[in-house]
């Protein structure tokens, strides 16, 4: 081989070896070094199929061979200092796993009773599978307000305005079917929330004045429901009373009774003693016998008056005793 020949060859070859130097140095330079930390999630793309998610620690990637998936999105939300609409728009590598919150502006919604009002929403979600939200849909937080919206002016329809302010629970309930819609893009809604309903200065004076006037009715109806109560309790004290008194009255009217009952049976055994004695002092038997039997008639007679005039208190024991005494015999019915 010549001197020239080996020259050219020792040329091309230094050549080649910078071109290698430079095509090394060009993709160790354009290599992608980062950090996944907890909580966090990226997504490595092979050839540009649909790759794998990467889950916390440190990794390099080949440019000509991995790629990582670009998180993309834009929505409006409602800033909480003036209330000002503010845009938010990013493009990330890193997906956040963590709870997210999300104040959307206030839409407007038709109620059952034909009433526009507008609802105010926050929504908290998470993301549970970081391929499976990137492959599934584009624009995450906007495609969740419009599912928010339709779910939300469907239910708003079949409601009332004032069952909507009164309950907001019947909008939160709706977290639901919220839930089942963004599964299947590997995200959880953990919590859909009515923060504000707004309607006009003059529907709210009006559902003013009803809530104000449902709330005199209730207070009169208690009212009179108390009042009631109360007159109810007064009839049955008096009722209670006037049975005490008369129950006091009727005892009272049989112990006169049967004193005065006493009285006359004290009475005739005292006049049958009395008979008897004159008897063995020696008066004649039969005028005895008769003495005792007008004693009986009289002593019955004022027991049968006594009976008539207390109606409560029956002297048939008595009359036997005293027949008994006098010693006639009688027959009770």
């Amino acid at each position: 081989m010549s001197a020239d020949t080996t020259a050219i060859a020792i040329f091309f070859g230094m050549l080649g070896g910078y071109w290698v130097l430079v095509f090394l140095f060009a993709l160790l330079s354009n290599c992608s070094c980062f950090q996944v930390r907890e909580r966090q999630a990226s997504v490595r793309e092979t050839c540009g199929r649909q790759g794998q998610q990467l889950t916390p620690g440190w990794y390099c990637l080949c440019p000509i061979m991995h790629q990582r998936r670009v998180y993309e999105y834009k929505y409006y939300v409602t800033n909480g200092y003036n209330n000002a609409i503010q845009e938010i728009k990013s493009k990330q590598l890193i997906i956040p796993l963590q709870q997210q919150s999300l104040d959307y502006p206030a839409f407007e919604v038709i109620t059952r009773d034909n009433v526009q009002c507008y609802l105010d929403l926050t929504v908290t979600y998470s993301i549970t599978n970081a391929v499976q939200m990137l492959y599934s849909v584009t624009n995450l937080p906007y495609m969740i307000e419009k599912i928010i919206n339709a779910l939300v002016r469907q239910r708003a329809g079949q409601l009332d305005l004032d069952r909507i302010i009164e309950d907001p629970s019947q909008i939160s309930r709706l977290q639901v079917p919220l839930q089942e819609e963004v599964k299947r893009w590997g995200v959880a809604i953990h919590l859909l929330k009515v923060q504000k309903v707004e309607a006009t200065d003059r529907l709210k004076d009006a559902l003013s004045l009803a809530k104000k006037t449902e709330l005199d009715n209730q207070v009169k109806l208690k009212q009179v429901s108390t009042d009631r109560h109360t007159s109810i309790i007064h009839a049955q004290g008096e009722r209670d009373r006037l049975i005490k008194e008369a129950e006091g009255k009727a005892q009272q009217t049989i112990l006169q009774g049967k004193g005065r009952a006493e009285q006359i049976r004290n009475q005739a055994r005292a006049e049958a003693e009395a008979i008897k004695q004159l008897a063995q002092r020696g008066m004649g038997t039969e005028a005895a016998h008769f003495t005792l039997k007008n004693k009986y008639i009289e002593v019955l007679d004022k027991i049968v008056k006594a009976a008539s005039e207390t109606g409560y208190y029956s002297h048939d024991g008595d009359v036997a005793e005293v027949a008994k005494m006098m010693g006639v015999t009688v027959s009770l019915k």
